[in-house]
């Protein structure tokens, strides 16, 4: 049974003196021309393929490099290296060098790439800005950034001849409140907190769920009137629309039979809102509750309690007994008129 070729062979290479000497050896190829090789290692060798391995000694935790360098140019190169000799080390990889310093980095423990850190905790993990887009040609000014050390994620579809603003996203530091900030056109446009707020158009940390710092235009919302204005309601499953009141859009049409004078029962209350400190005056809706006639006019929350009170509904109640009221005054009006009739007929001589 013959036995399996060697994965690597070796490369028969002339070499001047030791390699395992710290500076570069001369060494010379098989037309006898010198070059340069650099080596702490004491295994070069190269497979069919022209794949080349490098190999340290064995029970000895050394770097091993392939060094890319240009012979007269300063500099320490760019070059390959596996960084951290032992394969127990969690950031046991590859690293890629370039100006003298590691740039690139691929642990051999979970695939996980750093860039600018040497050791990734994620898939992709970047130390710095990150740019999308934009040409090879020119470089853009950056956009303006924060004077501490959070990053940004760039798109950049500049035309390489004219620069402009870029869109970008970064991280806010601890002077920020942390977070992310959108930019666009050159200034923040939305903010998202570290507890979830979002402020729009505000460029500060948002104190609210929603923060606006300018207007609101829906104009596809449904059922808008294509004339005048139109009031907006929140239903109970939080969804916004208009307040319609056109019949052809209602069921179940029929006369509200209550009692309307109850409203006039109400006794109006100041008082102190806990979630705010804010002062208001109003009906409380236990009050408005308790009148079983007014319950039209309460809102309820999922247990039942009462909750709140539809104001703008009031008139309607309002509406009734002022219309009560004027029929009383015109029958009091004409009651009158005939009394004052009877009085100018018994003061007229005979």
């Amino acid at each position: 049974m013959s036995s399996s070729p060697p994965l690597f062979k070796p490369l028969n290479l002339q070499v001047d003196s030791d390699l395992t000497a710290s500076a570069p050896q001369t060494v010379r190829d098989s037309l006898d021309n010198p070059s340069s090789l650099a080596l702490n290692t004491t295994t070069v060798e190269v497979d069919a393929a022209g794949t080349i391995a490098i190999h340290g000694q064995a029970g000895v935790a050394s770097d091993q490099k392939l060094h890319f360098g240009i012979p007269g140019q300063s500099g320490d190169g760019e070059w390959l290296q596996n960084a951290v000799a032992a394969r127990d080390n969690p950031n046991f990889g590859v690293a890629c060098f370039a100006g003298g310093g590691e740039r690139l980095r691929v642990l051999g423990s979970n695939g996980n790439v750093g860039i600018a850190t040497a050791e990734p905790q994620s898939t992709l993990h970047v130390e710095g800005d990150v740019r999308i887009g934009g040409s090879d040609s020119t470089s853009p000014p950056s956009p303006p950034g924060p004077s501490d050390s959070s990053h940004r994620l760039i798109f950049d579809d500049s035309d390489g001849v004219t620069p402009r603003t870029k869109e970008w996203i970064r991280n806010l530091g601890a002077t920020d409140g942390y977070g992310l900030a959108f930019y666009a056109g050159g200034k923040e446009q939305v903010r998202i907190g570290a507890d979830g707020k979002v402020g729009i158009l505000t460029s500060k940390e948002p104190v609210a769920d929603i923060e606006l710092g300018g207007t609101v235009a829906m104009p596809d919302l449904p059922d808008l009137p294509t004339t005048g204005i139109a009031e907006l309601i929140i239903d109970a499953d939080g969804n916004l629309a208009p307040q319609l009141s056109s019949v052809r859009l209602k069921d179940s049409v029929e006369a509200l039979d209550v009692d309307f004078h109850q409203i006039l029962a109400l006794e109006p209350k100041s008082f102190v809102y806990k979630s705010s400190g804010q002062r208001g005056i109003g009906y409380t809706a236990e009050d408005v509750d308790a009148r079983e006639e007014l319950r039209e006019l309460v809102t309820y929350d999922a247990e039942g309690r009462p909750l709140g009170v539809h104001y703008k509904m009031m008139p309607v109640y309002l509406l009734e007994v002022v219309k009560e009221q004027q029929e009383q005054i015109v029958a009091l009006r004409a009651e009158l008129a005939e009394l004052r009739g009877r009085i100018d007929a018994e003061r007229s001589p005979e």
